[in-house]
């Protein structure tokens, strides 16, 4: 045999064992654990600052919010609110301004002394820790955990709800400004629960249901004009829609709703294309219930987080679970809000008082 040959055998073994490997169903993890935290109390959200550097993170059932260093692999508490959070009905979503200056938060809120819970806005300036503007509502209602900075970072998009004896719109966009409301829509009968922008900020799209009809939908709405685009009939239902995720390239909007009654078995994840409204992907999640589906690492995947408190990572095209993680969380205890950094590499997991880090490849 030649020395050439040796090389060569052994390449060829190589591939061999990973074949073999793939015919018994393993493969190599496609993330792995960087850092982890731990926090006082359980995470209700979870954002990642501009650089990827920093976690930022609202305390379950506490007026607290933590900035968490990848670098020093600890977090402190950035700020407190003015009021409490009531238990189980702690919805949160924080977000950080595109230029990293402002840190948002909406959350569920009550007084010391009130129990109807509010739905309300705290902005601070990161530099300074300071209270910058509180965006309340005259009207009582827990909050839709969803926030969303433009990507000029102009202006700032939340929902509330709303019904037909209520006044008001459902969308509301703010001045970064003067904190002023400079558009809204108002959808009813559709009720929007989550929302996303595109990459582009030209388009939102809103996941919701239809009051009167046993659909859940998605609309479509172009943020300059205010009006509908396209509407897409996505799940039956009606579930509750937890998250709406873009694909980097603005073509695909991934969803996840969590089913009820006989939609237990029904695909629960979906990809549609935003030009036609057409169902490209599909799957059913292995959790009763969802806490969020995010693009991670340029559209490469797709992860998901439930109830299970299994989180799993999903080629883009719902085909294939590449690895699950098991955050051993206690079956609905602690929600468990998922956060994905700007540059798709680096996604973390909330279980509790527990942060975890991880790397995608």
């Amino acid at each position: 045999m030649s020395k050439r040959a040796g090389p060569a055998l052994g390449f060829l073994a190589l591939l061999l064992t990973a074949a073999a490997a793939a015919v018994r169903g393993e493969s190599q993890p496609v993330a792995r654990k960087v850092a982890e935290f731990s926090a006082d109390k359980d995470i209700s959200a979870l954002t990642f600052c501009p650089d990827g550097q920093c976690l930022a993170a609202k305390g379950q059932s506490a007026p607290l919010v933590y900035v968490c260093s990848l670098a020093h692999s600890s977090c402190t508490v950035f700020a407190t609110t003015d009021g409490e959070s009531l238990g189980i009905l702690d919805k949160a979503a924080l977000k950080y301004s595109p230029d990293g200056r402002l840190l948002a938060l909406v959350h569920d809120w009550a007084t010391m002394t009130t129990h109807p819970v509010q739905s309300v806005v705290h902005i601070w300036s990161v530099a300074s820790g300071q209270l910058v503007h509180v965006i309340g509502d005259s009207q009582w209602g827990s909050t839709y955990p969803s926030l969303e900075f433009s990507p000029d970072g102009r202006s700032l998009l939340r929902l509330y709800q709303r019904s037909d004896r209520t006044p008001g719109d459902q969308v509301v966009a703010f001045s970064t400004s003067d904190w002023q409301p400079v558009w809204g829509l108002r959808t009813l009968p559709f009720q929007p629960q989550a929302l996303a922008l595109s990459p582009d900020g030209r388009t939102a799209a809103l996941g919701g249901i239809e009051f009167g009809a046993p659909r859940a939908t998605i609309s479509i709405v172009n943020t300059a004009t205010h009006k509908t685009a396209l509407k897409i009939d996505a799940f039956p239902g009606p579930p509750e829609f937890e998250e709406i995720s873009w694909s980097p390239d603005g073509a695909h909007i991934a969803a996840g709703v969590s089913p009820f009654g006989d939609q237990l078995h029904v695909d629960t994840l979906k990809v549609f294309d935003v030009s036609t409204g057409k169902v490209v992907a599909s799957a059913a999640a292995p959790d009763e219930a969802l806490y969020g589906i995010k693009y991670a690492r340029g559209g490469k995947y797709l992860i998901e987080d439930g109830t299970s408190g299994v989180v799993s990572i999903w080629d883009s095209s719902l085909k294939h679970v590449m690895q699950q993680i098991n955050v051993g969380r206690a079956l609905n205890i602690a929600r468990g809000p998922l956060a994905v950094s700007r540059d798709g590499r680096l996604f973390a997991i909330a279980a509790g008082p527990s942060i975890s880090v991880w790397e995608l490849r």
